[in-house]
């Protein structure tokens, strides 16, 4: 999973191997060790919600998002984006989508 920030943005864009990880185990996550503590960033299908979710507490960025979700993705969506309200009453742009193979340059 790449994570890319901008101002209140953040974009997590997933591979193949990361969206089978989210649609199988349920989370996919990646922490940034910076030696003397880390931040992470993590994904989690829940059944329960309706909309994308963020909470962001002891350096870890937790992402919820619906389940049903998966089958559109895997079907026909590139991604999803929602600007999510925080506790503190910040909002985030949330964008989440599949990171797309190039194609390889043909040798003239």
């Amino acid at each position: 999973m790449k994570v890319r920030l901008e101002d209140q943005r953040i974009v997590f864009r997933l591979n193949d191997e990361s969206r089978a990880n989210l649609k199988f185990q349920k989370d996919v996550k990646t922490i940034v060790d910076f030696g003397n503590g880390g931040l992470s960033f993590q994904i989690v299908l829940n059944s329960d919600v309706s909309s994308i979710g963020m909470t962001f507490n002891n350096n870890e960025v937790v992402v919820e998002m619906p389940e049903s979700y998966m089958d559109v993705w895997d079907k026909v969506k590139i991604g999803f984006e929602e600007d999510v309200e925080l506790a503190s009453g910040k909002v985030i742009n949330l964008i989440i989508e599949k990171d797309l193979k190039r194609s390889k340059k043909r040798d003239s």
